[in-house]
């Protein structure tokens, strides 16, 4: 090749093996990211209020009676799940994107090693799955949060002792317990998800 075409192709070739080396680190920061957690922890902490308000609401004057008050933000606990459901989409739309431009890289430089590649592709995908279960829990999560809450609204205008007092607030804790465990499930599926991008680069 002519000297100014040479050179050309050395400054492309550079320029893909910046493009190459920067995959990691733009995947260390997907799998190393505290916000979705963050939101997730919070929504627990705000789950835990509301199993422990339908289960002083079904002691009935009991719980009233030691003077202590639990009360929550009806809200709050749907408005962290969707900010994490939020988080983790964009986090997944940042791995499939770094994922295509190392596919590009490969494709540009013919780099190939069957064997990282197949550890590679492996722990890529099981953050697929992972991001996949994660987003599948937290949209459980929020609708159980919504008819918890919706719930223990009807079973607060419920007499005390009445023949429907111990089905609704038995439902009312019921549902909030089963959007705690569906939102802890979430959160142990984002790190896992965290785990395998991790190691795509560094197993």
């Amino acid at each position: 090749l002519p000297p100014p075409e040479r050179e050309k192709q050395r400054a492309m070739e550079a320029e893909w093996n910046g493009l190459g080396k920067s995959v990691p680190y733009a995947l260390l920061r997907v799998a190393t990211s505290e916000e979705g957690l963050d939101s997730l922890d919070g929504a627990l902490a705000e789950l835990d209020v509301r199993v422990e308000m339908a289960r002083r609401l079904a002691l009935g004057p009991m719980a009233r009676a030691d003077g202590v008050h639990v009360a929550g933000d009806p809200q709050a606990a749907t408005v962290l799940l969707q900010a994490a459901r939020a988080e983790i989409a964009r986090a997944r739309s940042a791995h499939a994107e770094a994922g295509l431009l190392f596919a590009l890289y490969r494709r540009q430089v013919a780099w190939s090693d069957p064997a990282l590649e197949g550890i590679y592709d492996d722990h890529r995908a099981e953050a697929n799955l992972c991001a996949k279960r994660s987003l599948h829990l937290l949209h459980a999560a929020a609708s159980s949060t919504q008819s918890a809450v919706n719930v223990y609204a009807v079973a607060q205008s419920v007499p005390y002792g009445s023949p429907l007092w111990d089905g609704w607030t038995s439902a009312a804790e019921h549902l909030a317990r089963r959007a705690h465990e569906e939102a802890s499930a979430a959160r142990q599926a984002l790190v896992g998800m965290h785990h395998a991008i991790s190691l795509q680069f560094f197993d």
